[in-house]
């Protein structure tokens, strides 16, 4: 063995035990910057407007830009959450009156049941107990995780200044050190930034609008607990060909039956004109056409995100879903390219 082999050994040996050590270091940090990644590559264009009206002043137009994200998004969606978790509070506090209403529901239908079907019987308590325990791990799941992310926003926001500030310088290192020819590096990196702008800003964004008017409509017309109910409706909006009346639907009737016919009109009507029609609305200006990821699948993600990484999973598991969308859909164009300069 020459020298020169022994060289390139010990800094091959050398890199690889420094690169595990690295990862080491900045694998609890990988969700975070995931996610000031999605922030990033949704408000770059932003960015580049203010810093353009700035006279080019990068430092100022990722501050101000940082400012409009902190408005936008982290006010609304701070507040709606708070609401949502004191409403889910508020129904586990009063679990057990809400049980002793059930064991007595159970105790008619047993009895009305028994008349018809000797020995048959329904026991609801059992069956509602069991989901509210897992609620209420998941809620308490939840809290830790949210307070945790409370802790490094400090840090997310300082991740996403540099991300909006030095994001090209980023992209063309990562551009450097790919093995991948450089044009195929950035369809890549081009493709990955769209199915991210549709999948985010289309799918998400709408299905939050959605449930954050749904919720609107709910407190106007006096449903019980409207934030925990729109929450549900973020996720019921992302269900192909249903949508919102998953949610909207069983609140109507039960506002006919319990309310007046004037809230369950008004709400039916609210769910058709302000709720239903946002999504034809609003969509076409968010999802690029060259992007075809269905919404089952968006949907299937956020559930798998949330289950693998907690409340943050709403955003990664889209995140990683348009990633292998992008990879599979650019797989036989690289494959090829590959084999035929293998050929030659």
């Amino acid at each position: 063995m020459t020298n020169k082999n022994i060289q390139l050994y010990f800094f091959l040996i050398l890199i690889s035990i420094i690169f595990i050590f690295n990862v080491a270091i900045f694998l609890p940090f990988l969700t975070l910057f995931s996610v000031v990644a999605i922030f990033a590559v949704i408000f770059y264009p932003l960015y580049k407007k203010i810093k353009k009206s700035l006279f080019k002043n990068s430092n100022l137009a990722a501050l101000l830009t940082i400012f409009v994200v902190a408005i936008i998004v982290l006010i609304p969606l701070t507040f709606f959450t708070t609401q949502v978790f004191l409403e889910a509070k508020g129904i586990y506090t009063n679990i057990d009156s809400f049980k002793d209403t059930l064991g007595n529901l159970s105790s008619n239908l047993n009895n009305k049941l028994g008349a018809i079907i000797p020995n048959a019987s329904i026991d609801l308590s059992s069956y509602v107990a069991s989901i509210f325990n897992g609620l209420t791990s998941s809620i308490g799941s939840i809290f830790s995780s949210v307070f945790h992310f409370i802790t490094i926003l400090f840090l997310g926001f300082i991740a996403l200044f540099f991300f909006l500030r030095d994001g090209s310088k980023f992209i063309n290192k990562l551009i450097l050190v790919s093995p991948l020819d450089d044009d195929h590096d950035e369809k890549i990196l081009d493709k990955l930034k769209r199915t991210i702008n549709s999948t985010v800003k289309g799918s998400l964004v709408i299905a939050v609008l959605q449930g954050i008017l749904s919720w609107l409509g709910f407190l106007i017309f006096g449903i019980p607990n409207p934030a925990l109910w729109g929450a549900l409706t973020v996720f019921a909006s992302l269900v192909p060909g249903i949508g919102t009346a998953i949610v909207i639907t069983p609140a109507i009737v039960y506002l006919f039956y319990s309310s007046t016919l004037f809230n369950a009109v008004g709400l039916l009507i609210w769910g058709i004109i302000i709720v239903g029609l946002i999504d034809n609305v609003v969509r076409p200006f968010l999802v690029s056409k060259d992007v075809n990821i269905h919404p089952f699948m968006v949907l299937m993600s956020i559930f798998g995100g949330l289950l693998m990484f907690g409340p943050i999973g709403f955003l990664l598991g889209p995140l990683f879903l348009s990633f292998f969308a992008v990879l599979v859909e650019l797989y036989p164009t690289i494959t090829k390219h590959v084999l035929d300069k293998n050929n030659k």
